[in-house]
């Protein structure tokens, strides 16, 4: 998906807010320039998530590494939380009427787990969106679709988001490898750390791991960008049948590739929110090669 206006506008003012309060209007001048003039001059197909990763090369230039939050601490922290609700909720998607889509329902609410881009966690919301999950609406048809097209796939991927959500990917998952057991299942995180997305450190620290095949994509950056993952990892999205994406970094970076690809997130974001005309921290279930042209 290409870099809209608005993802921009978002990249910059969270950008300006980093720059140390030490550093000069020269000289902050001088980098906002040199980040303007980047960003006017690279590839108009490229994502935010390629775009924030040349921002974050030219700031290291100005002013060494970003303070930021302290990663992983939160990840260790919200693996924790999860994986401690984890034999109740297990249990409520084992006593539903249709686990599967429960699960569904679970796993999509737990991608509110985010604190890239300012994005706040507020643990009472979480534990409300995590109730109420099952109220949640669920597209009727996409998901007759996907129940229809999971028996016959071979190779199923599922593509993780953020630490802590996780928990509940490995529920879904769970669902997945018991209800369709003639196939072969791959889960794929990111190939280093980034934000709080989850890596194969988090994948083993919550049982993923021991679960089912679990490999990284081969580089640092949010989302699924596919030209920037090995080749191995291109090479198991390539041949799968069916994949399952979590999280709008998944959908930023890989909407318009033409996979078979089921969208599982929440609305976070203005500009989500707007092209999607839902509320804030609506659930999306969509398939890529059956969503409709969005306003851009």
């Amino acid at each position: 998906m290409r870099t809209c206006a608005e993802c921009i506008l978002c990249l910059l003012q969270r950008d300006i807010k980093a720059v140390p309060k030490t550093a000069g209007m020269e000289l902050k001048a001088r980098y906002q320039r040199e980040v303007l003039g980047m960003i006017a001059g690279c590839d108009p197909d490229f994502c935010t998530a390629q775009i924030s990763a040349r921002v974050d090369a030219i700031y290291r230039q100005y002013f060494g590494e970003r303070k930021t939050l302290d990663f992983a601490a939160l990840k260790a922290q919200y693996n924790s939380r999860m994986l401690a609700l984890e034999p109740a909720l297990r249990a409520l998607v084992c006593r539903a009427q249709d686990p599967l889509r429960y699960a569904i329902q679970l796993a999509r609410a737990g991608n509110y787990i985010d604190f890239a881009a300012g994005h706040e966690v507020q643990d009472h919301l979480l534990d409300a969106l995590l109730q109420e999950a099952d109220q949640e609406a669920l597209d009727a048809a996409e998901y007759a679709l996907f129940c229809e097209q999971l028996p016959l796939a071979e190779r199923i991927v599922y593509l993780t988001d953020n630490a802590g959500e996780i928990v509940l990917d490995k529920l879904l998952i769970e669902v997945l490898m018991a209800r369709f057991p003639q196939a072969n299942f791959t889960v794929m995180v990111r190939g280093a750390p980034t934000l709080n997305d989850a890596t194969l450190e988090d994948a083993a620290a919550v049982g993923l791991t021991e679960l089912v095949h679990t490999m990284g994509n081969g580089n640092a950056l949010a989302g699924t960008v596919l030209a920037a993952c090995s080749v191995g990892a291109q090479t198991v999205l390539r041949e799968a049948d069916v994949i399952i994406a979590k999280g709008q970094a998944n959908f930023e970076t890989l909407h318009g590739c033409g996979y078979n690809i089921y969208y599982l997130f929440l609305c976070k974001c203005e500009y989500f929110v707007r092209r999607f005309q839902v509320p804030q921290h609506t659930g999306m279930f969509v398939n890529e090669r059956r969503l409709p042209a969005l306003e851009t």
